[in-house]
């Protein structure tokens, strides 16, 4: 059996401006970067329920890497592989894409970046770099390359 999931034309919520969908998805952010184990399985039983698409809870869990960390990453994946196998809908996960050596990461990063912040972009990268040429380095390799670029 595979179910697939669309978006809904469910009315939202009074004040809030967003569909069920969406609103599913941001609970589920926020338990994979702050909540146990079985808040996380409640909101991605809520996804199912709201009927969010496979793929945005996918590209979800990828990008919550960056702001939550590997391990709750790795712990949100693994449930949502738990409940698409209990449901018998085989993953639809694209092959993972590398560019070869860093500079591509880094060139398709400042790329995104450039795109995000506009004319801002420059003085967003002086700023990071004061505060560290590290940070500054991961922002645009890791954050904006490896993972928004995507």
């Amino acid at each position: 059996m595979t179910t697939t999931y669309h978006a809904t034309s469910d009315p939202p919520q009074p004040g809030d401006g967003l569909d069920v969908p969406t609103r599913a998805l941001v609970r589920f952010s926020a338990a994979i970067t702050t909540a146990s184990g079985e808040a996380v399985r409640e909101a991605l039983r809520d996804c199912a329920r709201s009927r969010v698409p496979n793929a945005w809870i996918e590209e979800l869990i990828l990008q919550s890497y960056l702001f939550s960390g590997f391990p709750r990453t790795l712990n949100a994946a693994r449930e949502w592989r738990r409940q698409l196998a209990e449901a018998g809908v085989a993953p639809q996960s694209p092959p993972a894409t590398a560019p070869e050596g860093q500079g591509d990461w880094r060139t398709r990063g400042e790329a995104t970046c450039a795109i995000v912040y506009g004319a801002n972009y420059q003085k967003l990268r002086t700023n990071v770099r004061e505060l560290h040429p590290a940070l500054d380095d991961w922002m645009v390799v890791e954050g904006y390359g490896k993972v928004l670029s995507r």
